[in-house]
């Protein structure tokens, strides 16, 4: 028989030991950007720049904070239903007034916000403050793989359009759920949830023979509290596609290389969009390749997302907290663009930071905003921060 005090204390050992690896890769980029002028002590959430720590995340705004509560538990039961395989439509139901009343505090709150006065000029404070907090960490780290990793990277944009070949013809150049409406999205999503786990398990079993890459799923369907976010700035809920999600992680630029190789050559699901964010990072300078796919089978053909990320690109973000300036770039666009004020510079920078920002607005007067600067050149669930 299996010893189970055994057992346990092996599994926490190895726990322990890949948490010690971590740590170290961490402290090993914290000394590469000390060696580079940059201070990663200074970059935490914490110890933001006063343009950014003055600009308040929608969903820290009290009205949103209260409305999390009751929508993350009911939000919840959709996800276990979703893991039993049975309740799905009645806990979807059920969570739809409660979403309904989240979704007004949303638009109360962003309607709030537009109708400050300093709304425009904080945002582009934040935006242009952003720009050159974490982007500049990152372009640090990426530097350093581009410069050890030139061979590999050289063969990317091949691996890239070998997969973007992949994407039926016809196909929407940004995909969108079929769904209509919240609650539609909702059961679609849980509904797909096992066939996403099934093709991760098929695309880790693939990459079996790949040295230094691990194929990571969130184990809970994304929170609610972004998904309204997006359908109060947007209104339009089939533009989320990232409620099923995982990630490819990987040691190096080769082993991304065969990632993109392996998802090209796989059956399990159909490409919808492969996003290069290598080549053009989003806000803040994070870099990695988006892929949409639609599992095979799903007759609702729902949109899933798998991120394929470099390994050294994900230690600086867990280590430096790259989502506190994230949240804060990303929501002072989508005021912007709820403004209208978005002008032709930062729409053309878009490329750079490959953010979806919808349809262009046209306004009388645009005025001119900073914008991103062009870049220099076994499954488990990824940490994420419910919201």
């Amino acid at each position: 028989m299996v010893n189970l005090t055994t057992l346990g204390k092996s599994l926490l050992h190895a726990k322990d030991v890949e948490i010690a690896a971590l740590r170290e890769e961490i402290e090993e980029l914290k000394g590469m950007l000390r060696a580079n002028g940059i201070d990663p002590n200074k970059t935490a959430t914490k110890n933001l720049h006063p343009a950014l720590a003055a600009f308040t995340p929608i969903h820290e705004e009290p009205a949103i904070a209260a409305a999390l509560g009751p929508l993350n538990a009911a939000w919840d039961a959709v996800d276990a239903a979703a893991d039993a395989g049975s309740g799905i439509d009645a806990a979807a139901d059920a969570l739809g007034p409660v979403a309904d009343a989240a979704l007004a505090a949303y638009g109360e709150t962003i309607a709030s916000r537009t109708a400050d006065p300093t709304c425009i000029s904080g945002c582009q404070a934040a935006l242009e403050a952003g720009n050159n907090s974490f982007e500049k960490v990152y372009q640090v780290v990426w530097d350093y793989v581009q410069g050890g990793e030139g061979a590999a990277w050289a063969k990317f944009p091949a691996a890239v359009d070998a997969l973007k070949a992949a994407i039926p013809d016809g196909t929407p150049a940004k995909p969108v759920q079929r769904a209509d409406g919240t609650v539609a999205l909702y059961k679609d999503a849980a509904r797909a949830k096992p066939k996403f786990a099934a093709v991760c398990a098929g695309l880790e079993k693939a990459l079996a023979c790949v040295e230094g890459v691990e194929v990571m799923r969130a184990e809970k369907l994304k929170g609610p509290g972004r998904l309204l976010e997006k359908v109060a700035f947007s209104g339009a809920p089939n533009k989320v596609c990232d409620l099923n999600r995982g990630m490819v992680m990987c040691n190096d630029l080769a082993a991304v290389n065969e990632v993109l190789g392996a998802l090209a050559k796989s059956d399990g699901f159909t490409v919808l969009r492969v996003k290069d964010r290598y080549t053009s990072p989003s806000p803040g300078g994070w870099r990695d390749a988006l892929v949409n796919l639609a599992c095979v089978g799903d007759d609702a053909a729902h949109v899933c997302e798998l991120q394929v990320v470099h390994r050294s690109m994900f230690v600086a973000r867990v280590g430096l907290d790259g989502h506190g300036v994230y949240d804060r770039v990303r929501n002072s666009i989508e005021l912007l663009e709820k403004l209208g004020m978005l002008g032709t510079e930062v729409n053309e920078a878009g490329a750079a930071w490959s953010f979806d920002m919808g349809s262009e607005r046209k306004v009388a007067a645009k005025p001119k905003l900073s914008s991103a600067s062009r870049p220099k050149s076994r499954t488990r669930a990824p940490s994420e921060k419910k919201k």
